[in-house]
């Protein structure tokens, strides 16, 4: 590294010697889904080539005697980050911030703890998301890296600057662009990637953001948009004009690369983010830790010549691959499952008849039955002609061929959806344009997420000790369009059968499908009506008729009070 009278240039530009990653959880540390898994794998291939420096708050792991252990977790003698951060009522908040250095499978790991009692009760709280304290980590770990930026400058340790900083996920977007802009204060230039490997929509203020708070400076730069760099008045502005207090846009706009899971889901994060930074984007895969190559060759050099002959094929597919894998390797013709235990079990549970009769697996049937439908939701963010206090429900089978679609407001999203036993991508998409139509929504879909079903009426309870509740028993009743009042009766009477049967040496499972008689009979005797419900147009519109909907409302007025005296697991369920 050396410096020129304006900036501090590498003395190796064609190669990346230093990755700084940014992330809130790493699998083997603090772990609670797929962010942890996928920074671990990326860290570790990367570190065959690179130097891998994971930073993330501590969420107080490095106290645990088998990781410090494993890890060889040890304090940075000469680091120690301590200051006051400004609360938007004005007041002075200390802070003291130190740092532990690890290292596993070639990459060091950098963890932010806390040096006293006020500031360890956020880093070192094992808690990972939660918005008390994950925004009081936040903070803190923008502190923290951007102190630890500062004591490389200052013990002239040069060479440890970062080459390239990744952010993961919005938790990082205050800790890796308030690190970028220090850098680049120093007129160091470091390439900036921020991932979002699943879009949250989170916001806050700028008060929160900036300087007081996390540190970020309101300084007038340049980011790249529409293709070309714009000079920008301050980071204020990108944060409250452009970004609109968003977290994952305000890392979008300022970082040199955004990146996503799939080519996809980038779609839907540029429909959220706007279409201007598309040429700064794309795409790295979760992957895993082992050689696709590898194992391919290692299959063909095994199989290869037995599944030409076994299929009579020159060239070998994939699907001749798993073909051969999942019956012929195994010694059967076809994928089969022998344990009689194991197959009942996997009927009852599956719900959808996954097997044949005699054990077949289904999925694996060139010809085999499958989900026949799904529900489709379309997630808009912006305004629209709705009241959001409102549940809006669509009975026209040009939307639903089911039951009916919805509209309603959840967690600052539209969620505009439907259900169809074929085809329900169509459904969708004609739902949402009416809708986009009529209620002028103004705005972007953010998200598009659909589940898949058999869409069959099939209760079942469980076997045994193990017992279903809610969707996972099949108690959604399509007629009344809700299902979440019988997963709470029924978690609540799951409960009470399991306390019963240990009472009276029982097996769990029968108490627990006789409690639930009433509810499993409500919903076959629903499924008929909806039936006869949707066999129409008119039978449609009757069951819909002024008189029909009189007759309910004045059910619900009744119920509603009679609710009031009756035990929990007596209650009238709502819609009748």
């Amino acid at each position: 590294m050396h410096r020129t009278l304006s900036a501090w240039i590498p003395d190796d530009l064609s190669v990346d010697k230093n990755i700084w990653m940014l992330t809130f959880e790493c699998q083997g540390l603090a772990s609670v889904g797929g962010l942890g898994v996928a920074v671990y794998n990326l860290a570790r291939a990367l570190a065959r080539k690179y130097r891998v420096r994971v930073f993330m708050p501590s969420h107080g792991r490095h106290l645990e005697p088998d990781i410090r252990l494993k890890y060889g977790f040890r304090r940075v003698g000469d680091y120690l980050a301590e200051g006051f951060r400004r609360g938007e009522d004005g007041k002075l908040y200390p802070y003291k911030i130190a740092l532990e250095r690890g290292v596993s499978d070639g990459v060091e790991y950098y963890l932010f703890s806390g040096a006293d009692s006020e500031t360890s009760r956020w880093l070192d709280n094992p808690i990972i998301y939660n918005d008390a304290v994950m925004f009081e980590k936040m903070s803190l770990f923008a502190r923290g890296l951007r102190a630890y930026i500062d004591h490389l400058c200052v013990t002239s340790a040069f060479g440890d600057l970062p080459h390239l900083l990744h952010l993961h996920d919005w938790h990082t977007v205050p800790a890796g662009i308030s690190a970028k802009q220090d850098l680049e204060e120093r007129r160091y230039f470091c390439p900036t990637v921020f991932t979002i490997h699943l879009l949250n929509m989170r916001r806050s203020s700028w008060s929160y953001v900036g300087e007081g708070w996390c540190q970020i400076k309101d300084e007038a730069h340049f980011i790249w948009l529409n293709g070309k760099h714009h000079f920008k008045g301050g980071y204020r502005e990108v944060w409250d004009l452009l970004a609109e207090g968003y977290f994952e846009k305000f890392g979008a706009y300022e970082a040199d690369l955004l990146i996503t899971v799939s080519y996809s889901y980038l779609e839907d994060i540029l429909s959220f983010v706007g279409e201007g930074i598309r040429g700064k984007t794309g795409v790295i895969y979760n992957g895993c830790d082992w050689e696709y190559s590898t194992l391919l060759d290692d299959v063909f050099r095994t199989f290869g010549e037995r599944i030409r002959s076994e299929f009579g094929v020159s060239e070998v597919r994939r699907w001749d691959m798993r073909r051969f894998l999942l019956t012929k390797a195994l010694g059967e013709d076809k994928p089969f499952i022998r344990d009689e235990e194991l197959r009942r079990l996997i009927h009852g549970f599956s719900g959808v008849g996954a097997l044949q009769e005699g054990g077949t697996v289904k999925p694996f049937e060139e010809d085999g039955s499958r989900a026949s439908g799904a529900t489709v939701n379309y997630y808009f963010v912006g305004e629209a002609n709705l009241d959001p206090n409102t549940l809006y429900m669509f009975y026209r089978k040009e939307f639903s061929p089911l039951m009916f679609a919805w509209v309603y407001l959840k967690d600052d999203k539209w969620v505009i959806g439907t259900g169809a036993n074929e085809n329900p991508l169509h459904y969708a998409k004609a739902f949402f344009d009416y809708v986009k139509e009529r209620y002028r929504l103004r705005g972007a879909v953010v998200r598009r997420e659909g589940f898949s079903s058999t869409l069959k009426s099939i209760v079942y309870f469980g076997e045994g000790n193990v017992l279903l509740v809610g969707d996972a028993a099949g108690l959604v009743d399509l007629y009344r369009g809700v299902g979440m009042d019988n997963a709470a009766l029924s978690g609540r009477l799951a409960v009470k059968a399991l306390i019963k049967a240990e009472e009276k040496c029982l097996e769990p499972a029968k108490i627990y499908g006789d409690l639930m008689k009433k509810v499993k009979r409500k919903i076959e005797i629903n499924a008929k009506k909806q039936m006869k419900r949707l066999s129409s147009d008119e039978e449609l519109e009757r069951s819909l008729s002024p008189i029909s909907m009189l007759k309910g409302g004045l059910y619900m007025l009744l119920a509603e009070q009679l609710n009031k005296l009756l035990p929990s697991e007596k209650l009238l369920f709502l819609p009748p």
